[in-house]
């Protein structure tokens, strides 16, 4: 049997219940599986054109989408989990080859005149 997870358990949300809207108090924030906003796990995670087929900046192949109805959405949690290793191999890899080396600039100072 394949398991599914629905898009909103993959993006970090903030839950407001009923209460809080009406007091106007903020929500209790939600961790998403890739920890990433709303935005940017659309912009960057999942597949919607064949013609960019990585994560930006990786060779991960993006997350592809289940349309379960018009406003509804959802991921294999096998394609999840390959999204997420196929992460962890490339972050290993990369520090294992070494991130090359920032130039620290000295800070500016200011003569008091």
């Amino acid at each position: 049997m394949v398991g599914i997870t629905r898009i909103n358990r993959l993006y970090n949300t903030t839950v407001q219940t009923k209460e809080d809207r009406e007091a106007k108090r903020p929500g209790v924030f939600r961790p998403g599986l890739f920890g990433v906003a709303k935005s940017a796990f659309y912009c960057n995670y999942v597949l919607k054109d064949e013609s960019y087929p990585f994560i930006p900046g990786t060779d991960v192949p993006r997350l592809k989408l289940l349309h379960l109805a018009e406003t509804s959405s959802a991921a294999f949690n096998d394609e999840i989990e390959r999204v997420q290793e196929g992460l962890r191999r490339w972050r290993d890899k990369t520090f294992a080859e070494g991130l090359p080396r920032k130039q620290i600039r000295k800070p500016k100072t200011t003569v008091a005149a």
